[in-house]
């Protein structure tokens, strides 16, 4: 009976055979998210399962998804889209071309179809733009390079205070040379700190407390100005998948504002207007739709998609052979 509803690959066998994988209880897995929205601590595998929806639900998610798809020119590559049973706001891009979305958002915006592939093609455009590979080093790599170059750092420090030591005790071996050997002038440099000298003892060698605490110093400088550049692209990245989302959405016919429908609701949540490590402002995503708006006009957009979609076949459907019985969505070679 499965095999026979998917071989039929239309959007009503998606949604039912999705229906009967979903009662016999198959199991569903975490993939690595996206560095800019979600981090593996915290997503657990109860917040990707795919819940039961409804067929207006799911027939929504697939129709809206092929299409802006097609109307896109994404169809060379198959996609995954699933519906997370956590109630929350939000969705995100991960592996090589998934799609989640929980069911909180998409409960706000059922039934705008607009609403819906703003957010779709939102996610798309993460794919689209790498985002995930850019951002993908963990935290031990992170780490690991930064004691690297903090070490780098101690090394020239050091170096540069060896020198500096030297030279004074140099200085002080001349000094002894005409005054004689006295307390007063001996061949050890006098004020270390005043020579810039604080790494170092009075006998020359490194002062292993002092050259970890400066480490520790380094590393937490870098550490800062890490996640100030981490910050700036991970804003950047949200504004691409933001223009690409409107793009998309444009495109395929759907009506623009349904994006500022989306930051309408997102905006309702405290510390939207918070500046944050993963997303900009909701204020300053929408004032960046609005001048898209003006840069891109809409009709342009639908016109190039219209011409996209009517040159291309439908997509036909299965469900994903992966552990999240994911609603694929075929390319186009495989939608013959």
């Amino acid at each position: 009976m499965l095999t026979t509803l998917i071989q039929k690959r239309t959007i009503k066998t998606a949604v039912l055979t999705a229906a009967v994988i979903s009662f016999l209880g198959h199991p569903h897995l975490v993939h690595t998210t996206y560095a800019q929205n979600l981090s593996n601590e915290d997503v657990s595998s109860s917040e990707i399962v795919s819940i039961r929806l409804s067929d207006e639900d799911w027939n929504a998610v697939a129709r809206v998804a092929e299409k802006v798809i097609r109307a896109n020119g994404l169809d060379e590559n198959t996609w995954r889209i699933v519906v997370s049973n956590k109630y929350d706001d939000n969705a995100y891009a991960t592996d090589a071309n998934l799609v989640v979305i929980f069911s909180g958002l998409l409960e706000k915006i059922r039934g705008d179809d607009a609403a819906l592939a703003f957010v779709i093609g939102h996610e798309l455009g993460h794919h689209i733009k790498r985002h995930i590979a850019v951002g993908a080093s963990s935290q031990e790599e992170i780490k690991a390079k930064l004691t690297a170059e903090a070490d780098a750092e101690i090394t020239k420090l050091l170096a540069e205070e060896r020198e500096k030591y030297n030279n004074a005790r140099n200085a002080a071996t001349g000094i002894n040379i005409l005054c004689g050997l006295t307390r007063v002038c001996n061949n050890r440099p006098g004020n270390l700190a005043a020579m810039g000298v604080l790494l170092l003892a009075n006998d020359g060698r490194p002062d292993p407390q002092k050259v970890e605490q400066k480490k520790q110093e380094i590393i937490a400088k870098k550490q800062q100005e890490h996640l100030a550049k981490t910050r700036e692209l991970n804003h950047r990245q949200e504004f691409e998948a933001d223009e690409l989302g409107y793009k998309y959405m444009a495109k395929a016919g759907y009506d623009v504002k349904g994006g500022f429908r989306v930051m309408n609701i997102l905006g309702r949540f405290p510390g939207a207007e918070t500046v944050n490590d993963t997303h900009p402002r909701i204020s300053d995503r929408v004032e960046a739709l609005n001048s898209l708006m003006v840069k891109y006009p809409s009709q342009s957009l639908a016109a190039e998609g219209t011409a996209k979609l009517r040159s291309s076949k439908r997509l036909t459907f299965d469900i994903s052979k992966d552990n999240n019985s994911s609603l694929l969505i075929n390319s186009r070679f495989s939608s013959k």
